[in-house]
Formats: structure tokens, C-alpha cells, sequence
């Protein structure tokens, strides 16, 4: 409905709404303001005065109105008043936008209204406004933005950054519109993607609609109604599956009611049963005592002889424990051994760390050296080259200090090796001594177990005696207790049953309090299923009321809206005459009315048609009112009244013609022809004979159409116009009845569908608020509103339906709890009386229970007896096992000991070769950190060695400059030398010269140039204060400068000449003026370009024969950079002189200066020259001694036979060996080991054959000589001779460089614990043998010899 539409709207604008208030308040100038009055004495111009009553506010009008009423003295009152009642109005206005306006604007008025300055509020109406008006405005949009959603906030950012106050007023008018469209689309559309069923439907009923009306209902009324339906739904089938699960609870439990009563029945009879049982059972133990107390005497017997052989077992024990202690103490010592062992190891690894922390130290000093001899004369700019070879010195000793440590580190390592291995030999012998213990404790333990084994037999007699009489009492308590488990039976069954019958009647219970639960959520899901109709109806009514007092408001308020004296269109002008006016027009016209009171007639008269709708009329009043002559307003009445009111009848006439009829307009055509009676005539009767017909066409469309639409009253107000015999019928039925039946009709169609219960309540709801407001209402109701009133009353529906059907099955769902809680209720009755006799037979079967324990006592007694007999046998026999065990323990004990102590062996020997691994480690480091730092050393004297050859060239080059200089100088004016080889020579080694002084040097020459120069001179002069032509090249840096100067001089003066000569064959300079104007700085060189241009066209060949000589150029790259300094910024352009006699001498100072500088950056001339004290080179061969004494080699051996031939690598001798010291070609011959090579497959192999043999993750180093040939030779890369490979090495450290503590020889048993020469034996193939030869480190004549034969196998 439409009034349901508005409050829709107003609604969900609430926030717009108030900012759209501030458009129908409009800007402060909404309201005319009356022109201001003429400075000075006023002009008596009725003229003003009607500007005035047009343009004037409520204080101006009024006043103008009466004034121009008046007599020129009221005009002239008016006038004078006029600037007072204009401030007034101004007042006025500046407080309706106060009270309109936003609070800056507000604000503004308010500041302009309390403001002593007697133009603040006319300043503000006329323009002070607008800044407050934007804020305002601005305020509005941002209150808009943070209202609205996603699209409004985007159109309000893009209007608040880019827009102008119309834009900002535009967007709070109306561009707020289609973003809050979008945006409240999106909500409805995410509405239905997250809401419930309800809600989705409800959704996209709104957005098949597509109205905005639509839209807005669903987020304000229907979503919250299909949300509240969605949670109703979910709380019934909530309800539902609560009392389904509770039925089938119930369901449940009286399953489980019904299985106990018939368990409790079974009971009773099994209870039966075992009582009848109990009485057999006890006559059999009767039987079994008898036979206990024959057993008891045979086992007396037994038990004598079994206490005397104990006795020997003791004896034995105490022998075994005294080897065990004996072992154990050797244990001790070992594992001893073996815990020094590993904190050697640990010494070792410690050492080995720190080595390697060494050589990480050399290596990162030596890729600084490299990186610095790579790219230090790339950065020589930043650093000097001194610096360069300062910094790579210094890290060339942290290297060599490195390398030192990484030795002694080294060193260390070995020496906790070694002793890691003197401990491992002691753990060693200890074990040994543990294991020869533990055999003696074996032997008396032996002993102790064949005099047990005698004690065991005798103790079997005794034991078995007993266990007879012990069987025959115990089948006579057997049966006694058979019988007494038969009664517990009897009395199990009797309580399983009295059990059974609580459970079956727990269960009974259970199955009650399941079906109360289930009658509780059914009497829910009808409290629910209430709450929500009623909530709906509550919704409805209240929904219902508000529409009603919107309805009603605006059928008030259009039954006020009159449309009182107002005419119609088609009316002529006589129309608006009332008795009043033709008084005032006979009054005026009179010619006996006093001429002064007619022409105030005549004016009232001009007043009041000035405001009727005609348009020439209402034009030709104001002109009158604004006359200040007399007979010129009485004409308008006389005369210029009736012509203006008779033109604006003709048009009224001509505009009607163009919507009427052929037959209408013809007639109206020919009143047009005629006179004016005849156009008043025609506009008060348009009658023609086609009229009539015409008439009746339109009522019959109306008839057929309220016939085709049920509109009875319509149908019998058109028939009954049709049958009139009355000829304004017609015309009545079509001004005035037709309206009146057409509404009747929509409110009986209307009331109809609200008196109708076959409706829905919101269908009917919508009638009676139609019926409470207008006929558009009602219109709009049975056009549109009905159906979507209905679809909503459709929803309803379907939802009551669901919810009400989910109500029906929970309460029939309750219904099913409660029958199965009835029947368990009769199971456990059933089970209660099964139990109670159950009860009975139970005390039958204990009185049985009872004759049978008795009898079952007697034989205990027989059996006790004969088991004390059997229990001193069995001490015996625990005295001789005690003894025996006791032996057997210690025999543990002691080859536990033992064991323990090869353990601790193990573990030290582990432990040393961990150290000899660790000492390898560190070794290997050492070897790194001396690589790296004899590579950091050399390399810091590679980098002294280039920079010094580098200095020498340069200084080579200086000499020759200044030989150079020395001969062309006289040519350029500069002193001469007979003899410029010694000129070139004093210079070199002056010692106050560039070279060896060169600050105190160029001291007086930096003065001179901060001096005598500014700017890029100064420059120029600071670039040749190292050159021995300093103050020549400074007197031609000044001489150059002056001369620039007079460029422009001399190019005017000879551009001018080559002008004159060439304007006499062409008028250029006329021309050339009337070149384009631009910025006067560049009108010149515009002037000159075109003069250049013609001239070039000359057919003169010698047009420029004087600027052919002008000494300077406007083109910069012919002069050398070092000339550079010296230009003329002119009107052409920048100049430059093209050459001068100093320029050589110039350009020599800055070469040679720019050469002595660079020299001294890169070493001192002492270290280049090499005639005095230079510590660099000094410490540059220190750096290579260092680098030859430090750079680590590889171990060198050859192969031999028996005999000591060389043998090559296939085992054949070398026929010619080279002499003793070719040692060059000797090298060819020599096996090294392996500190540079690829050494990982044999690495891999020895950790493989670690893990295999011992079980840890360890191996000696692969790069060691002697296991890379045992390697080469199990892969058949070297060839034996008798399966022998002998090799002579050149290390006095003995195998695999076990390198001794200093001062002492080779340790075979430190080779061994090290792992290499075990390494060497699993590497060689079985049945190979290697024999290491090396020198004797107290005679290096004698060799020392190692044979190592292999247990591995080929590799090929």
C-alpha cells in the first residue's frame, strides 16, 4: 500500500531523511532579497518601488504593495524606509536559515545577527553562507556515509573528494538513491545466501518484485517474521527429535524391562538346581578324609635323609663368592680406565673443535684477501691502495695466527689421544683378570648343584606322600567346597535374581521418566507453536494500527487539500472578475470620479490583476503598477485591460484546440475568426453539433470498461447518463459523477475483500487500511498490494502447516513413550515375584554346604600333618638351592664383572679411537687453516706486488710528461731547458717537490687559486696545483676567462659587418623583426636564428668573411673538458673561446697533476722507486717467507720390492730411474696422500666397514696414504708383487701420521687404537699384505718397518 510504502521509506531513510531536510530549506538566497536602496536622496520612481513589492521579502512587500497604491508621497515614504525594512528583511531571512540550517550554517547567521558590523548580515546573505553551507553539506554526506552501506559509502567518498558544493547537494537530493538501491539489493541477496528456508523464500520473493518498496519490507518487517518462522521450525523439529529420542528411550527400556524379568525367572530355577547338588556333594568329601591320613606317615620318613645332603651345597657357595668378588674389583679398575679414556676423547674433540675454528678463521681471511686482490683496483676510489694492502696484511696475520693455533690445537689432540689409548690397554688387562675369576666361580657353583640335586630327590618321596594326603583332602574339601559353591550357586541365582528384578524395575522407571520427557517437549512444542500465532497476530495487529493512523493521516489531509476559488483552465479571463474589481474599474473609468482617487482606483485595480494567471493581463497590471504617470495607469483600465485579457482568452482558446477533437477545433477556429464575445462565448459553452456524440463515444468506453471490471456503480451512472433525456447529463456524468462512481466502486471492491474470511488476515489487514486512507490508496491495494499481501498470507499459511504438523507428531511421538512405559511397569512386577523364590532354594542348598565342610575339615587335618613332614624335606632342599644359588649368582656376578669389564675395554678402545679421529679432525683443520693462510700470506703480497708495478708505469708516464713539457714549452711561451732529461730528473728527486713532499707542495698553489678564482676557474686552477707549470696554467686559466668575456663583443661587432654587407641584397632585418614574439630572453636568439637562416641562402660566397674570424664557438663538445670552465652565457647562447696559447700548457698541468695524485694514493715514492725505507715491501716478503713455511704438503712414499727396487703402479721395476736429485722427475714415481683430492667413495667404504665390524659411525680419515692404497688395491688400481705392496714414506710419524708427543718415536699401540692400521687390514683383500717403511725420528737413516696383512675382500 502506499501509505505502507511512505513509512517504509521514511524508515529506512531516517538518517537521509534529516539530511534532505536541508534541501527543502535550500541555500540562504532561497528567498528573493529586495534590491538594496540607492545610495544618497532616494528617487520617487514607482519603477524601484515595484522592483521592490516583486523582489521584496515580508517587511519590503507589504510596505511596496501599499506604496504603490499610493500617491508619489507614499512612493517617496516607501523609498525612504525602504533600506531599514531591507535590513529587516535581511535580519529575518538570516534567522529562517538559523533556524533551517545546518549548525555550521547556523553558526555563520548566528555569528552575522549578534555581529556589531553593520554589513555582516547583508555580507553573509550575499555570498558568507556558502563556505557553511559546504560544511554543512559535507557533514550531511559523511552522516550519510556512515549510515549507508558499502555502495552509498563509495558514491559518498567519490562526492566528499571530488565534489563542489551543487555536486554535494545533488548527491544529498538525490545521488544517494541508486547506491542505497545496490546496497540494500546486496543485503536482501546476502540475506537469502545465509538465512534459513524462510528467510530464502522470503528473500526472493523481495527480489523477483524488484521494487525498492518491496525491498525495504523485507529488511525491516519480513526478514525479522522469516527469521523468527526459520527459528520456530528448527525449535519444533528440536522438540520432535527430542521426543523421538526419549520414546525410543522408553522403547528401550522396556526392552530391557521385559529381558530382566525373564532372566530373574531363569534364576530362580538354576537356584533350584544347585541346592539338589549341594546334597550329593557332601557325602563324597566324607570318603576323602580317610585316605589324607594314610599319606601323612609315608612323608615322615622322606624328610630324615633330604636335611644331610644340604649340608655339602653350603660349602660349595661360600668358595663361588669369594671369585666373584675378585671380578668384580677388576671390573671396577676397568671401567675406571675406561671413563679416563673418554674424558681424553673428550680433551680430543675439544682440540679438534678448536682447530677447526682455526682454520674457519684463516679461510675467511683468506677469501678477504682474494676478494680484495679481485676487486681492489675497481674501488680504489673509495679505498686506497694503501689502505688495500694495509687491510689484506693484517688479515694475512690473523690467517698465519690461525694457522698457528690450528697446530697447537692439533698438537693437544694427539697428546689426549695417546692417552686415551695407554687407558684402553689398562681396561684391556683388567678384563682379562675378570674373566679368569669368573671361570673359578663357575666351578664351586658346579658343586653346589649336584649336592642339591641328591636333597631334591628325598624331598620327591617326602613331596609326594604329602601330595597324596594333600589330594585327598583337598578332593574332600573339593567337594565340600563344590557343595558350598553349589549353595553360593543357589544364593547367586536367588540375589542375580533379586538383582533382575531391580534392574527390570529401574528400567520400568527409566522407561517412566523417558515418556514424561517426551510428554514434556510435546507440551513445549505446543507452548511454542502457541507463542508464535500469537506473536504473528500481535505483529499483525500492531502492523495493522500503524498502517491505520498513516491511512487515515493522509486521507486527512487530502480532504483538506481544497481547491477553494481556484478556476479552470478553460475559463476566460471575465471569469476572475469579482464584484469588488468591476467597482474599482467603473470607479476608476468614471470620468466624474476625482482624477487623483480614480488613478488609486486604477492602481488597486493593476494590483490585483497582477497576480491573476494571464499572462499578457497579469504583465500589462505590473507595467501599470510601475507607472509613474497617471493617465497611464487609468488607460491600463480603461483600455489596455480588456486588450490584455481578450489575448490571453484567445490563447487559452488556441491551447485547447490542441488536444480536442476535428470537430472541436474547427468550431473553436471559427470563434477565433470572430470577436472577443465569441471566443468569452465558446470558452464558456464549447458548444458544436458533434459535441453530443462525442460525449457518448467516451461514456460508452467507460461503460464497457466498468463492465468488463465489475464497477456496478459506474454501469449505472453511465447507463443512466446515456437514457437522460437531459441534454447536460452528459457532460455532468463526464465533470463530476463519473469520479463519484469510479470511487464508490474501489471501496465497495475493497470492502469487499475485507468482509471476506476467505482472505488472508494481511490481505484483509491491507483492505481496511486502504478503506481508512484515499482512493489512490485503494487503487494501488487492488492493484498491487492485495497480491503481495496475499503471497505473504500464503507463507503463512504453508509455515503454520509445518509447524503445526511438527506439533501433531511430536505429542503422537509422547503418546508411544508413555504405552511403552506402562508395559515395563508389568515386567517388573513379574521379575519381583520369580525373585522372591529364588530366595527359598537358596537356604535349601546352605544347610547341605554345611554337613560337607565339616567333612572337608577332618581330611585337612590328615593332609597338614603329612605337609609338615614335606615341608622340613623342603627345607632341606631350600637350604641346598639357597647354596646353590647363591653359588650361581656369584658365578653371575663374577661373569657379569667380566663382562662388564669388556665392556669398559670396548668402550675405551672406542673412546681412544674417538680421539685418534678427534686428533685426525684437528689435523685436517691444521692442514685447512695452513692451506688458507699461506694462500691469505701470498696473496698479500701479490696485492704490494701489483699495486707497486702499477705506481712504477704511472710514475714512468709523470717522468715522460714532464719531458714532454720541458721540450714544447718555449713554443708556448714557457721557460726553455738545455737539457730536459735532467730537468725531468731534478723533478723526480726534488725532495720539496710533488713527489716527496707533495702537501707542503701544493700549499702556496691552493692559496694562489682560492685567491684569484670563484666558481669553475677555481676548479680548473685546484686541478693543477701538482704540476710544475702551475703558475703557467693558472696565468692562462685567468688570461682564458678574460678573453671569453669579450666574445659577444667581437661577435657583434663582426656578425654586424657580415649583416650590412648581406642586407643589401635582401631586406632580412625587416623581415627577422617580425619573428614570432616569445620570452625576451629568447626573442634574441630567435632573431639571430632567423638572420642566420637567410643568410645562409646567400649566393654570396664571402657573406661572412668577418665572422669567419670571430676566435670563439657556440658549440661545446670542440672544446676539451679541461677548457670547460671558461664561458659566456650571451643572448645566442653559451660561448666559448675556440683556442688560446695556453690551453697545451693548461691541459699538460691537469694530465700531470691528475698522474702524481693518483701515484701517491698507491704507495709512498720510496717503495716505487726503491731508493729508501719502504715497510711495505718489507712485510710483503716476510708474507711470502711466511706462505713457503706454512703451505702444508702432501706425505710422499714410493713403492718397492723385496729388494728395494721402485716398482710403478702395475708392481713392475722402473728401468731408468732419474738421477738422485732430479727431483722433478723423481715426483713421477711418488704416491702422495690425498689433502686435495675426491676422496668420498673411500670414506664411504671405511664408515660401511665401521659400522659392520664394531657397530659405531666412525673411520679414520680417507685421505691418508697408506688407506688410499689399500683401497687402490682391493680395486686392482695398483698391482702386487707375491701379494705384496711395500711402501717406503717419507713422514717419520709412523702409520697414518700418528705424529708422537714431541720428543718421542712412534707408538705401535697408538697406530693401533687410532683405527688406521685396522682400517688398512679391512680395506686390503684377504690374503695381502702391506709392509709401511718409515723413517726412524732419531736416526732418519734407519727406517722403521709395520706389516699389516688384510681381512677384507676384492672390490673389482
Amino acid at each position: 500500500m502506499k501509505v505502507l510504502r511512505d513509512r517504509a521509506l521514511w524508515r529506512t531513510a531516517s538518517v537521509i531523511g534529516v539530511v534532505l531536510s536541508l534541501v527543502a530549506v535550500g541555500s540562504p538566497m532561497g528567498e528573493t532579497r529586495a534590491a538594496a536602496a540607492p545610495s544618497g536622496t532616494p528617487v520617487c520612481e514607482r519603477q524601484v518601488v515595484l522592483d521592490a513589492w516583486v523582489t521584496g521579502g515580508v517587511n519590503v512587500r507589504p510596505a511596496a504593495e501599499k506604496a504603490l497604491l499610493g500617491d508619489r508621497a507614499a512612493v517617496c515614504a516607501f523609498l525612504d524606509a525602504l533600506p531599514r525594512l531591507v535590513a529587516q528583511d535581511d535580519r529575518e531571512q538570516v534567522g529562517r536559515v538559523k533556524a533551517h540550517g545546518g549548525p555550521e550554517v547556523a553558526a555563520a547567521a548566528n555569528a552575522a545577527l549578534v555581529s556589531d558590523n553593520a554589513g555582516a548580515v547583508t555580507a553573509f546573505l550575499d555570498g558568507g553562507w556558502e563556505r557553511a553551507r559546504e560544511i554543512d553539506l559535507r557533514a550531511s554526506v559523511n552522516e550519510m556515509k556512515a549510515a549507508g552501506g558499502p555502495e552509498v559509502k563509495a558514491a559518498a567518498n567519490l562526492v566528499l573528494r571530488n565534489g563542489s558544493r551543487e555536486e554535494l547537494g545533488r548527491f544529498i537530493e538525490s545521488g544517494w538513491r541508486v547506491p542505497y538501491r545496490m546496497d540494500l539489493r546486496a543485503v536482501v541477496n546476502r540475506a537469502m545466501a545465509e538465512g534459513g528456508p524462510e528467510v530464502k523464500a522470503t528473500a526472493n520473493r523481495a527480489l523477483q518484485d524488484g521494487s525498492l518498496e518491496m525491498q525495504e519490507r523485507f529488511v525491516q518487517i519480513d526478514w525479522g517474521v522469516a527469521q523468527a518462522r526459520d527459528n520456530e521450525n528448527q525449535t519444533l523439529s528440536d522438540l520432535r527429535a527430542s521426543a523421538a529420542e526419549a520414546t525410543r528411550l522408553a522403547a528401550l527400556e522396556t526392552v530391557a524391562a521385559i529381558a530382566q524379568a525373564d532372566r530373574a525367572e531363569a534364576e530362580s530355577l538354576a537356584a533350584k538346581n544347585d541346592a539338589l547338588e549341594a546334597e550329593r556333594l557332601a557325602a563324597a568329601a566324607g570318603r576323602e578324609s580317610a585316605e589324607a591320613k594314610r599319606q601323612a606317615l609315608r612323608a615322615a620318613e622322606a624328610a630324615d635323609r633330604a636335611a644331610s645332603a644340604s649340608r655339602v651345597a653350603v660349602q660349595a657357595a661360600r668358595a663361588a663368592a669369594g671369585a666373584a668378588r675378585a671380578a668384580a674389583g677388576a671390573a671396577g679398575r676397568a671401567a675406571t680406565a675406561a671413563a679416563r679414556a673418554h674424558t681424553m676423547s673428550d680433551e680430543a674433540w675439544a682440540a679438534a673443535a678448536a682447530a677447526e675454528l682455526d682454520a674457519d678463521a684463516a679461510a675467511a681471511a683468506e677469501e678477504h684477501n682474494r676478494i680484495m686482490l679481485k676487486v681492489g683496483p675497481k674501488i680504489s676510489a673509495w679505498i686506497t691502495p694503501i689502505d688495500q694492502i694495509n687491510a689484506v696484511t693484517q688479515e694475512a696475520y690473523v690467517a698465519v695466527a690461525a694457522a698457528d693455533s690450528a697446530r697447537a690445537n692439533t698438537e693437544a689432540a694427539g697428546r689426549a689421544a695417546e692417552a686415551a689409548g695407554h687407558y684402553a690397554g689398562d681396561a684391556s688387562a683388567e678384563a682379562q683378570a675378570a674373566f679368569a675369576a669368573a671361570a673359578r666361580a663357575g666351578a664351586s657353583a658346579e658343586r653346589a648343584k649336584q649336592a642339591t640335586a641328591e636333597t631334591v630327590r628325598h624331598a620327591d618321596i617326602a613331596q609326594d606322600a604329602a601330595g597324596k594326603a594333600r589330594d585327598a583332602a583337598t578332593r574332600a574339601v573339593s567337594y565340600a567346597e563344590a557343595s558350598a559353591a553349589a549353595a553360593a550357586s543357589a544364593a547367586e541365582h536367588a540375589g542375580n535374581a533379586v538383582n533382575a528384578a531391580q534392574l527390570a524395575t529401574e528400567h520400568a522407571n527409566n522407561a517412566f521418566r523417558a515418556a514424561e520427557d517426551a510428554l514434556r517437549a510435546a507440551e513445549m512444542a505446543q507452548a511454542v507453536y502457541k507463542a508464535a500465532r500469537e506473536a504473528d497476530a500481535e505483529r499483525l495487529q500492531d502492523e495493522l494500527k500503524l498502517e491505520l493512523s498513516f491511512a487515515r493521516h493522509a486521507s486527512a489531509q487530502a480532504a483538506q487539500a481544497k481547491l477553494g476559488d481556484a478556476r479552470g483552465f478553460a475559463v476566460p479571463m471575465r471569469d476572475y472578475h469579482t464584484p469588488q474589481v468591476d467597482a474599482l474599474i467603473a470607479e476608476s473609468a468614471n470620468a466624474s470620479t476625482d482624477p487623483a482617487l480614480a488613478v488609486g482606483k486604477a492602481r488597486q485595480v493593476a494590483r490585483y490583476f497582477a497576480t491573476v494567471p494571464g499572462t499578457w493581463t497579469s504583465s500589462a497590471a505590473v507595467a501599470a503598477l510601475g507607472r509613474d504617470e497617471d493617465h497611464l495607469v487609468l488607460e491600463f483600465v480603461k483600455s489596455g485591460l480588456a486588450a490584455a485579457e481578450e489575448q490571453d482568452d484567445r490563447t487559452t482558446l488556441t491551447g485547447l484546440m490542441v488536444t480536442s477533437s476535428p470537430a472541436m477545433r474547427a468550431a473553436a477556429q471559427n470563434a477565433l475568426d470572430g470577436g472577443r464575445a465569441r471566443v468569452i462565448a465558446f470558452l464558456d459553452d464549447p458548444d458544436y453539433p458533434e459535441r453530443a456524440a462525442e460525449q457518448r463515444a467516451q461514456i460508452g468506453r467507460i461503460l464497457a470498461e466498468a463492465r468488463s471490471a465489475g464497477k456496478t456503480e459506474t454501469e449505472q451512472a453511465a447507463n443512466a447518463a446515456l437514457r437522460s433525456d437531459d441534454p447536460d447529463a452528459l457532460e455532468k456524468f463526464l465533470d463530476s459523477t463519473y469520479n463519484t462512481a469510479h470511487t464508490i466502486d474501489i471501496r465497495t471492491k475493497v470492502g469487499a475483500i475485507a468482509g471476506d474470511d476467505s482472505n488472508g488476515v494481511e490481505v484483509r489487514n491491507g483492505a481496511q487500511v486502504a478503506l481508512a486512507g484515499t482512493t489512490a490508496m485503494q487503487v494501488e491495494f487492488l492493484e498491487v498490494d492485495r497480491h503481495r499481501a496475499a503471497e505473504r498470507d500464503y507463507a503463512t499459511a504453508t509455515h503454520n502447516y509445518i509447524a503445526s504438523s511438527l506439533m501433531i507428531e511430536t505429542s503422537q511421538i509422547a503418546q508411544r513413550a508413555v504405552e511403552y512405559a506402562r508395559t515395563a511397569q508389568a515386567a517388573a512386577a513379574r521379575a519381583r515375584g520369580a525373585a522372591e523364590a529364588a530366595i527359598d532354594y537358596a537356604n535349601d542348598a546352605g544347610k547341605a554346604a554345611g554337613q560337607a565342610a565339616k567333612f572337608a575339615g577332618e581330611a585337612v587335618d590328615a593332609a597338614r600333618d603329612a605337609a609338615a613332614s614335606a615341608e622340613r624335606a623342603a627345607a632341606a632342599v631350600r637350604t641346598a638351592a639357597a647354596a646353590t644359588q647363591q653359588a650361581q649368582q656369584s658365578a653371575r656376578k663374577a661373569s657379569l664383572s667380566a663382562r662388564w669389564a669388556r665392556v669398559s675395554a670396548v668402550e675405551a678402545a672406542q673412546d681412544a679411537a674417538s680421539a685418534f679421529a678427534a686428533y685426525d679432525t684437528a689435523y685436517a683443520a691444521q692442514i685447512r687453516a695452513g692451506e688458507d693462510a699461506s694462500d691469505a700470506a701470498l696473496i698479500a703480497a701479490q696485492v704490494f706486488e701489483s699495486y707497486r708495478i702499477e705506481a712504477k708505469a704511472r710514475l714512468a708516464t709523470l717522468k715522460g710528461v714532464w719531458y714532454g713539457h720541458c721540450k714544447w714549452g718555449p713554443e708556448d711561451g714557457l721557460p726553455g731547458y738545455n737539457d730536459c732529461n735532467a730537468y725531468a730528473e731534478k723533478m723526480l728527486n726534488d725532495p720539496n717537490g710533488p713527489l716527496y713532499d707533495p702537501d707542503g707542495y701544493a700549499q702556496e698553489r691552493i692559496e694562489h687559486c682560492r685567491n684569484q678564482f670563484v666558481g669553475k676557474a677555481q676548479d680548473a686552477c685546484m686541478s693543477v696545483v701538482m704540476s710544475p707549470l702551475f703558475y703557467f696554467a693558472a696565468r692562462g686559466i685567468a688570461d682564458r676567462e678574460t678573453e671569453t668575456h669579450r666574445l659577444a663583443e667581437e661577435y657583434m661587432t663582426r656578425f654586424g659587418l657580415d649583416l650590412i654587407n648581406a642586407a643589401s641584397e635582401y631586406s632580412l632585418v625587416k623581415d627577422c623583426k617580425n619573428a614570432p614574439r616569445k620570452v625576451f630572453a629568447k626573442a634574441g636568439a630567435a632573431f639571430s636564428e632567423c638572420i642566420a637562416g637567410a643568410l645562409g641562402l646567400s649566393e654570396d660566397p664571402d657573406w661572412n668573411e668577418h665572422s669567419r674570424e670571430w676566435s670563439g664557438t657556440f658549440v661545446e663538445s670542440l672544446i676539451p673538458e679541461e677548457l670547460r670552465f671558461a664561458e659566456y652565457n650571451s643572448l645566442w647562447g653559451p660561448m666559448y673561446l675556440s683556442k688560446h696559447l695556453s690551453d697545451r700548457t693548461i691541459i699538460s698541468a691537469v694530465y700531470e697533476t691528475d698522474l702524481a695524485t693518483s701515484l701517491l694514493r698507491m704507495l709512498p715514492i720510496e717503495c716505487v722507486r726503491g731508493n729508501g725505507p719502504c715497510p711495505y715491501a718489507d712485510t710483503a716478503q716476510q708474507l711470502r717467507n711466511v706462505s713457503e713455511s706454512i703451505k702444508p704438503e702432501n706425505n710422499q712414499a714410493y713403492l718397492v720390492d723385496e729388494s728395494g727396487r721402485a716398482l710403478n703402479a702395475n708392481g713392475l721395476p722402473i728401468a731408468n730411474l732419474p738421477p738422485i736429485d732430479d727431483l722433478q722427475n723423481w715426483a713421477k714415481y711418488t704416491v702422495e696422500s690425498g689433502l686435495h683430492d675426491d676422496l668420498a667413495a673411500l670414506e664411504n667404504r671405511l664408515a660401511q666397514l665401521y659400522r659392520q665390524e664394531f657397530g659405531v659411525p666412525m673411520a679414520p680419515p680417507a685421505w691418508h696414504l697408506e688407506t688410499q692404497l689399500a683401497y687402490r688395491v682391493a680395486t686392482r688400481e695398483v698391482a702386487l708383487r707375491e701379494n705384496t705392496l711395500r711402501l717406503v714414506m717419507n713422514n717419520s710419524g709412523g702409520v697414518c701420521d700418528a705424529v708422537p708427543i714431541k720428543g718421542t718415536g712412534p707408538d705401535q699401540q697408538r697406530q693401533a687404537v687410532a683405527g688406521c692400521i685396522q682400517a688398512i687390514k679391512m680395506l686390503l683383500p684377504a690374503g695381502t699384505t702391506m709392509i709401511i717403511y718409515y723413517p726412524d725420528p732419531d736416526d732418519s737413516a734407519e727406517l722403521l718397518e709395520v706389516t699389516v696383512r688384510g681381512v677384507g675382500r676384492w672390490l673389482d
